[in-house]
């Protein structure tokens, strides 16, 4: 048997990955990842790769349910994100661009991050500290989902 015809056979008896069993591991590391997000770098990397989860979850049609599962996890990375951003705040760790503007001290100077260096957007911080505020809970948040049709925000 000659090597292509072995790595073909081999192919062929792997079992194939069901779209949705695959989103289902999928998200169950990603909310472990969430659970364990406590910097606000982590926070925020996982924002994208929950936006990506999403993404795929809709392109591999992995079903309604499990589309609907990683758009609420988006919101809940959104808002984990936001919690870390108002607390980094609160604590002086983190500022917006416009708190370092006709001070004449740079952040960087002050040990301070700035939304930037982070990679959030003002209006990123702002809508995602609010969507913490106002869905402190993951029940809160997931009966607010339910009302949108494919819960997102944008991006």
């Amino acid at each position: 048997m000659s090597k292509l015809s072995l790595a073909v056979e081999k192919t062929a008896a792997r079992p194939t990955l069901d779209p949705a069993e695959t989103a289902i591991a999928r998200l169950a590391q990603a909310d472990r990842a969430l659970a364990e997000a406590i910097e606000v770098a982590d926070a925020v990397h996982l924002v994208g790769t929950a936006k990506a989860l999403r993404e795929w979850a809709t392109a591999v049609h992995a079903g309604k349910d499990h589309e609907r599962q990683a758009a609420v996890f988006v919101l809940r990375a959104v808002r984990n994100a936001g919690e870390r951003i108002a607390a980094a705040q609160a604590r002086g760790e983190v500022v917006s661009q416009s708190n370092t503007l006709g001070t004449g001290v740079a952040a960087a100077d002050t040990g301070q991050a700035t939304l930037a260096e982070i990679g959030v957007t003002r209006d990123e911080s702002s809508e995602w500290k609010r969507l913490a505020a106002e869905y402190p809970t993951d029940e809160e948040l997931a009966e607010a989902a339910e009302a949108l049709e494919r819960p997102s925000l944008s991006g």
